[in-house]
């Protein structure tokens, strides 16, 4: 038996006491006492839950708008990264390259339409088909 327990008077419905009696053997309790003693622990729980319903939302907040954040920042370095990457390409494909005003602004547009058509999703092997079909 658990020490520091205090015995009192307990009044319950008739209705209350049916329930603990037909009950606290599904939920692996030795006796009445101990089913009731959960019941109290879990509902103060819920009670203390609720009230920290003002709190928590700002503290989730918080710790969202951190983590979004710092992924963003992580996004943001990366993407310059890919940006001069890009723009290395470009150069070294530029010095090779003989084409005219007419003929770029026609293969920007095309480009456009794909990334749109395909929300980005265009391999190398795809444009080398094209080109290769293209020539």
């Amino acid at each position: 038996m658990v020490k520091n327990k205090q015995k009192f008077a307990l009044w319950l419905t008739p209705e209350a006491k049916a329930q603990v009696e037909s009950n606290f053997h599904a939920d692996n309790c030795q006796s009445q006492s101990e089913f009731i003693e959960k019941a109290i622990w879990f509902y103060t729980g819920y009670l203390n839950c609720e009230r920290a319903g003002a709190y928590l939302p700002r503290v989730m907040s918080e710790v969202v708008g951190g983590t979004l954040n710092a992924l963003a920042d992580r996004m943001g370095k990366l993407m310059f990264k890919q940006a001069v990457e890009q723009n290395m390409t470009n150069n070294i494909l530029a010095i090779d390259c003989d084409m005219d005003d007419a003929t770029y602004q026609h293969y920007r547009g095309k480009c456009v339409r794909e990334v749109r058509e395909s929300n980005g999703a265009i391999s190398f092997k795809d444009a080398l088909h094209f080109q290769r079909e293209a020539w």
